[in-house]
């Protein structure tokens, strides 16, 4: 079971994309002098909100929540989001925005992870924070620092559902021999052109059978599976400055560039140079 979940873990692609302590009156209103906070949005990462100072109310996919000190609280990617705060009295709250992913799977896939959570150890968790920050902040010139502020994410994520009491809901020991054989063979060749056939034939399934019980187990077809691998990837590649959109698409598989642009396109609504320049 340990070495299972050691091996489940250890190719997590960790990405802050913010990192941030806000503080003092009126950070909260637009260029215009409006209350943003009374408006809804998408929120396409994960965040961890642990406010300091001030209330205010958050719909969280349908959910409202009264957020106060003293509570954690957790963001899951691809959430739908109401924020209210009427503007009086002031409002502080450290906060990252991030992807978390293993493989082709979110950290909600693996755990149910409460939305807001009464901190056990407050000191501890504004400390985890703080130091991701200060790091975070020197990451962009320092690669040490970027290396540990992923560390800090991390170990923060690692007290969020201690401190939660996160259940894990994925359960690799379960899997067949075949599904675990299949995630093996995807993991370690999502760069190449996959078929579904190709797939189903190593296991001795036939292409619809396989798909149906892939489908099953994983709650996805092996397309869409292999589809969401490779921009996980994608993502985490684009982040890296130094290689061209030529060489993430090389990497991943593609004939030229133009194909992987219309595929990520596709998928997330941007171009890669797109996504990247606005990182």
């Amino acid at each position: 079971m340990t070495e299972k979940i050691g091996q489940l873990f250890s190719g997590a692609n960790a990405y802050i994309h913010m990192a941030e302590y806000i503080s003092g009156d009126g950070w909260w209103l637009d260029k215009e002098g409006h209350n943003w906070w009374n408006r809804r949005a998408h929120f396409r990462y994960n965040a961890i909100y642990l406010p300091k100072v001030g209330e205010f109310d958050l719909c969280i996919n349908g959910e409202w929540h009264r957020i106060t000190p003293g509570h954690l609280v957790f963001i899951p990617a691809d959430s739908d989001l109401e924020f209210c705060f009427d503007g009086n009295g002031p409002l502080e709250k450290y906060y990252i925005h991030f992807d978390l992913t293993f493989g082709a799977n979110q950290l909600s896939d693996y755990f149910k992870i409460p939305s807001v959570i009464l901190l056990q150890q407050p000191a501890r968790t504004e400390q985890l924070f703080a130091d991701l920050r200060r790091c975070y902040t020197e990451s962009n010139d320092n690669p040490i620092a970027q290396l540990a502020a992923n560390g800090f994410l991390l170990t923060l994520v690692a007290e969020l559902l201690r401190q939660g009491n996160a259940s894990f809901t994925h359960a690799p020991e379960n899997l067949s021999k075949e599904m675990r054989e299949t995630l093996e063979y995807i993991n370690a060749h999502f760069g190449e052109n996959l078929s579904v056939a190709e797939l189903a034939d190593r296991v001795g399934y036939s292409t619809a059978y396989f798909t149906k019980k892939f489908k099953k187990v994983f709650g996805t077809t092996p397309t869409d599976y292999v589809a969401d691998l490779r921009i996980s990837y994608a993502k985490l590649w684009l982040a890296d400055k130094e290689r061209s959109v030529h060489d993430v698409a090389e990497a991943l598989g593609f004939c030229d560039a133009s194909h992987f642009s219309n595929f990520f396109k596709a998928k997330t609504g941007l171009y890669p140079s797109y996504y990247r320049k606005n990182k």
